[in-house]
């Protein structure tokens, strides 16, 4: 692992200074504390968290809070590779990190927070303008659209979406459609727009239809209305994987083949589209990645407050299996 000395050697300064970059204990230009840090990434050195709070004194603690409740945390897989992430993130980084209610309770409780990662937030969330009140650093997963400047971590869902488009072209669809929810968060409006775009650039009649939920139910129902019609859709993409499971079934009920009749593809590669019959075509996102690249942008903060916010884009790639394979 990288020392002290390496990351002195590699930014070209004293292990003092880089010392000093990260407790803080004495000010350090901007200019120089961004080489340390720059420095500091390219080799993967993370300080000591046990000697460091000793040295600084001060909490290591990040908040973490889901815009959705508890019932989505535990349904969708998902989120629980994030949990997983997170929790493996934080020890990388001398972290620890504590959940913050769905609500703005007890806000007193961020007082002595380091930073704050917020995932998949709405324009309202409440516990943004609480911090960003109070000069606290946010990092959200899925950029916020509520007008507040934040740091953000997120993946390439335009392109992504372009690729499913793109995929179900060359597989001979013409008429696919897209079941989304009117959620307002930057995931959900990302895919709807690329969806349309790529749909026009591929010659695609597509469609955007809205289900009450995110749930396979909800996706089922709508599915079942959408099969029914006299010219029913020939593929079908799901918002996430389990709306993605929701048409299946509903192609199921309704005698309809996958993927020869029907093409279904999904969002996330949970296990799920992995263990589904037949295995379901999916954009892949990788939220153990989310999760490290938050902690590390709160990691980069806590160690140089000056820094101005930063956006990271991670990719997303499509996985094909058999539910659109239907010329192999």
């Amino acid at each position: 692992m990288a020392t002290i000395k390496d990351v002195a050697r590699e930014a070209g300064v004293s292990t003092t200074t880089v010392s000093h970059v990260f407790s803080r204990k004495r000010q350090v230009a901007t200019p120089t504390a961004e080489a340390v840090m720059a420095a500091a990434r390219r080799l993967g050195y993370v300080p000591d968290a046990a000697a460091r709070t000793l040295a600084t004194g001060r909490s290591t603690i990040v908040g973490l809070q889901f815009e959705m409740g508890e019932d989505a945390l535990l349904l969708n897989p998902f989120f629980g590779e994030l949990l997983v992430g997170f929790a493996a993130a934080s020890a990388d980084f001398g972290f620890t990190f504590k959940l913050l209610s769905h609500d703005l309770v007890n806000p007193g409780q961020t007082d002595s927070l380091v930073g704050t990662v917020v995932v998949d937030p709405t324009p309202d969330n409440p516990w943004i303008q609480y911090l960003s009140s109070h000069g606290a650093r946010i990092v959200t997963i899925g950029r916020f659209l509520g007008g507040v400047e934040t740091s953000w971590v997120d993946n390439s869902h335009h392109a992504a979406m372009l690729e499913v488009t793109r995929h179900l072209a060359e597989q001979g669809y013409r008429r696919p459609a897209m079941i989304s929810v009117r959620y307002r968060m930057s995931y959900l409006s990302d895919i709807e727009a690329s969806f349309g775009q790529g749909c026009s650039e591929q010659g695609l009649q597509g469609e955007l239809v809205y289900a009450s939920d995110l749930s396979d139910s909800a996706a089922r129902r709508t599915a079942l209305a959408l099969l029914g019609r006299s010219e029913p859709p020939d593929a079908i993409v799901g918002a996430i994987d389990h709306m993605a499971l929701g048409v299946i079934h509903a192609a199921d009920e309704l005698g309809v083949e996958v993927p020869r009749g029907l093409g279904v593809v999904g969002a996330g590669d949970t296990v799920l589209a992995q263990h589904a019959e037949p295995k379901l075509t999916t954009v892949k996102v990788e939220p153990a990645a989310l999760a490290s690249e938050a902690m590390r942008l709160i990691h980069e903060f806590w160690h140089a407050p000056e820094l101005p916010d930063c956006c990271v884009t991670l990719p997303a790639r499509l996985i094909v299996r058999e539910s659109t394979s239907r010329r192999r």
